[in-house]
Protein backbone atom coordinates (compact mmCIF):
# COMPACT_ATOMS: atom_id res chain seq x y z
CA UNK A 1 0.00 0.00 0.00
CA UNK A 2 2.91 2.21 1.19
CA UNK A 3 4.82 1.54 -2.10
CA UNK A 4 1.30 2.41 -4.35
CA UNK A 5 1.05 5.43 -2.56
CA UNK A 6 4.81 6.34 -3.44
CA UNK A 7 4.65 5.49 -6.95
CA UNK A 8 1.53 7.38 -7.30
CA UNK A 9 3.13 10.68 -5.78
CA UNK A 10 5.99 10.68 -7.91
CA UNK A 11 3.50 10.21 -10.77
CA UNK A 12 1.14 12.95 -9.71
CA UNK A 13 4.46 15.14 -8.97
CA UNK A 14 6.02 14.18 -12.77
CA UNK A 15 2.40 15.28 -13.70
CA UNK A 16 2.20 18.23 -12.16
CA UNK A 17 5.40 19.22 -14.04
CA UNK A 18 4.11 18.79 -17.46
CA UNK A 19 0.90 20.64 -16.27
CA UNK A 20 2.71 23.59 -15.04
CA UNK A 21 4.47 23.14 -19.02
CA UNK A 22 1.26 23.33 -20.51
CA UNK A 23 -1.85 23.43 -17.97
CA UNK A 24 -4.53 23.31 -20.92
CA UNK A 25 -3.55 20.92 -23.14
CA UNK A 26 -3.14 18.49 -19.50
CA UNK A 27 -5.97 19.36 -17.90
CA UNK A 28 -7.32 17.68 -20.23
CA UNK A 29 -6.33 14.00 -19.08
CA UNK A 30 -6.24 14.25 -15.19
CA UNK A 31 -4.76 10.83 -13.91
CA UNK A 32 -6.46 8.28 -11.77
CA UNK A 33 -4.64 7.76 -8.43
CA UNK A 34 -6.42 6.64 -4.80
CA UNK A 35 -7.46 8.77 -2.54
CA UNK A 36 -4.73 8.38 -0.08
CA UNK A 37 -2.16 9.36 -2.85
CA UNK A 38 -4.33 12.41 -4.01
CA UNK A 39 -4.88 13.47 0.19
CA UNK A 40 -0.47 13.26 0.20
CA UNK A 41 -0.24 15.35 -2.67
CA UNK A 42 -2.33 18.08 -1.57
CA UNK A 43 -0.68 17.73 1.60
CA UNK A 44 2.72 18.60 -0.15
CA UNK A 45 1.66 21.83 -2.09
CA UNK A 46 -0.48 22.99 0.62
CA UNK A 47 3.31 22.46 2.76
CA UNK A 48 5.11 24.32 -0.26
CA UNK A 49 2.74 27.20 -0.17
CA UNK A 50 2.86 27.95 3.29
CA UNK A 51 6.24 28.39 3.26
CA UNK A 52 6.10 30.57 0.19
CA UNK A 53 3.61 32.08 1.20
CA UNK A 54 5.45 33.19 4.79
CA UNK A 55 8.63 33.79 2.93
CA UNK A 56 6.89 36.77 0.54
CA UNK A 57 4.67 38.10 3.17
CA UNK A 58 5.65 39.37 6.27
CA UNK A 59 4.17 36.35 8.87
CA UNK A 60 6.42 33.65 10.25
CA UNK A 61 6.00 30.31 9.76
CA UNK A 62 4.08 28.01 12.58
CA UNK A 63 3.27 24.22 12.21
CA UNK A 64 -0.45 25.80 13.18
CA UNK A 65 -0.73 27.72 10.00
CA UNK A 66 0.28 24.27 8.13
CA UNK A 67 -2.15 22.11 9.73
CA UNK A 68 -4.78 25.20 9.43
CA UNK A 69 -3.25 25.34 5.47
CA UNK A 70 -4.01 21.60 4.79
CA UNK A 71 -7.19 21.86 6.56
CA UNK A 72 -8.61 24.63 4.71
CA UNK A 73 -7.18 23.58 1.53
CA UNK A 74 -8.84 19.79 1.51
CA UNK A 75 -12.40 21.38 2.80
CA UNK A 76 -12.41 23.83 0.25
CA UNK A 77 -11.71 21.06 -2.59
CA UNK A 78 -14.04 18.99 -1.01
CA UNK A 79 -16.83 21.60 -0.94
CA UNK A 80 -16.20 22.42 -4.33
CA UNK A 81 -16.15 18.84 -5.72
CA UNK A 82 -19.54 18.60 -3.89
CA UNK A 83 -20.66 21.71 -5.26
CA UNK A 84 -20.05 20.34 -9.24
CA UNK A 85 -20.97 16.44 -8.03
CA UNK A 86 -24.50 17.45 -7.09
CA UNK A 87 -25.01 20.49 -9.39
CA UNK A 88 -24.97 17.76 -12.26
CA UNK A 89 -26.22 15.49 -10.50
CA UNK A 90 -29.30 17.42 -9.48
CA UNK A 91 -29.85 19.50 -12.77
CA UNK A 92 -28.62 17.43 -14.89
CA UNK A 93 -29.05 14.08 -13.84
CA UNK A 94 -25.51 13.32 -15.24
CA UNK A 95 -23.08 11.68 -12.07
CA UNK A 96 -19.49 12.08 -12.27
CA UNK A 97 -17.04 10.38 -10.51
CA UNK A 98 -16.55 12.47 -7.50
CA UNK A 99 -12.22 11.10 -7.22
CA UNK A 100 -12.30 12.47 -10.62
CA UNK A 101 -14.05 15.57 -10.31
CA UNK A 102 -11.93 16.12 -7.03
CA UNK A 103 -8.36 16.11 -8.64
CA UNK A 104 -9.69 18.35 -11.57
CA UNK A 105 -10.82 20.95 -9.28
CA UNK A 106 -7.73 20.34 -7.11
CA UNK A 107 -5.36 20.87 -10.06
CA UNK A 108 -7.59 23.28 -11.81
CA UNK A 109 -7.03 25.47 -8.39
CA UNK A 110 -2.79 25.35 -8.60
CA UNK A 111 -3.09 28.76 -10.82
CA UNK A 112 -5.49 30.58 -8.26
CA UNK A 113 -2.98 29.01 -5.34
CA UNK A 114 0.06 30.69 -7.09
CA UNK A 115 -1.48 34.03 -7.79
CA UNK A 116 -2.58 34.23 -4.55
CA UNK A 117 1.05 33.86 -3.19
CA UNK A 118 1.09 37.43 -4.48
CA UNK A 119 -2.40 39.07 -3.03
CA UNK A 120 -0.30 40.73 -0.54
CA UNK A 121 1.38 42.92 -3.23
CA UNK A 122 -0.87 42.97 -5.86
CA UNK A 123 -4.47 42.43 -4.50
CA UNK A 124 -6.23 41.86 -8.68
CA UNK A 125 -3.58 38.79 -8.30
CA UNK A 126 -6.60 37.01 -7.24
CA UNK A 127 -9.01 37.90 -10.17
CA UNK A 128 -5.97 37.02 -12.51
CA UNK A 129 -5.99 33.21 -10.55
CA UNK A 130 -9.46 32.61 -10.45
CA UNK A 131 -10.43 33.40 -14.00
CA UNK A 132 -7.48 30.90 -15.22
CA UNK A 133 -8.03 28.01 -12.91
CA UNK A 134 -11.85 28.99 -13.93
CA UNK A 135 -10.64 28.47 -17.47
CA UNK A 136 -8.77 25.22 -16.74
CA UNK A 137 -12.21 23.66 -15.29
CA UNK A 138 -14.38 24.83 -18.64
CA UNK A 139 -11.94 22.74 -20.38
CA UNK A 140 -11.29 19.79 -17.45
CA UNK A 141 -15.08 19.67 -17.58
CA UNK A 142 -15.49 19.31 -20.97
CA UNK A 143 -12.86 17.16 -22.15
CA UNK A 144 -12.94 14.26 -18.53
CA UNK A 145 -16.46 14.22 -18.61
CA UNK A 146 -17.84 15.39 -21.56
CA UNK A 147 -19.73 18.46 -20.26
CA UNK A 148 -21.27 20.68 -22.77
CA UNK A 149 -19.11 23.48 -23.42
CA UNK A 150 -21.78 26.83 -23.31
CA UNK A 151 -22.99 24.77 -19.44
CA UNK A 152 -19.39 24.54 -18.17
CA UNK A 153 -18.88 28.39 -19.29
CA UNK A 154 -21.91 29.40 -18.06
CA UNK A 155 -21.45 27.72 -14.64
CA UNK A 156 -18.01 28.91 -14.54
CA UNK A 157 -18.82 32.81 -15.71
CA UNK A 158 -21.59 32.48 -12.43
CA UNK A 159 -18.92 30.91 -10.14
CA UNK A 160 -16.77 33.68 -11.47
CA UNK A 161 -18.98 36.83 -10.93
CA UNK A 162 -19.40 35.56 -7.05
CA UNK A 163 -16.11 35.23 -6.41
CA UNK A 164 -15.40 38.90 -7.64
CA UNK A 165 -18.48 40.43 -6.11
CA UNK A 166 -16.73 38.58 -2.72
CA UNK A 167 -13.82 40.31 -3.95
CA UNK A 168 -14.33 43.83 -4.14
CA UNK A 169 -16.36 43.84 -0.48
CA UNK A 170 -13.58 41.99 1.09
CA UNK A 171 -10.92 44.40 -0.88
CA UNK A 172 -13.37 47.55 0.50
CA UNK A 173 -13.65 46.24 4.04
CA UNK A 174 -9.74 46.04 4.56
CA UNK A 175 -9.51 49.64 2.63
CA UNK A 176 -11.55 51.19 5.15
CA UNK A 177 -10.23 49.41 8.44
CA UNK A 178 -6.83 51.17 6.96
CA UNK A 179 -8.88 54.10 6.75
CA UNK A 180 -9.63 54.15 10.27
CA UNK A 181 -6.21 52.55 11.86
CA UNK A 182 -4.21 55.29 10.36
CA UNK A 183 -2.81 57.72 13.16
CA UNK A 184 -4.40 61.37 12.58
CA UNK A 185 -2.59 64.10 12.44
CA UNK A 186 -1.28 65.37 15.42
CA UNK A 187 -2.40 69.23 14.71
CA UNK A 188 -5.87 67.74 13.61
CA UNK A 189 -6.41 65.85 16.91
CA UNK A 190 -5.22 69.28 18.61
CA UNK A 191 -7.89 71.50 17.23
CA UNK A 192 -10.60 68.95 17.53
CA UNK A 193 -9.77 68.63 21.69
CA UNK A 194 -9.56 72.34 21.27
CA UNK A 195 -13.11 72.66 19.57
CA UNK A 196 -14.38 70.47 22.68
CA UNK A 197 -13.40 72.42 25.31
CA UNK A 198 -14.58 75.36 23.37
CA UNK A 199 -18.43 74.69 24.01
Amino acid sequence: MIEDTKKELTGLFNYLWDFMKNPVQEIKNIPNIHWTSLVSFQFCLSLISVVISNLLAPFAITFLNVIVSLASAIVATGLSSLFFYYFFLIIYEKQLSFLKIFTLVLFAHIPFALFHLAVYFFPPADLIGIGISALLMIVGLVENFKIPKKVAINIMIGLYSIFFIYWAIHLYTIQKQNDFSVPQDLDQIEKEVDSLFEH
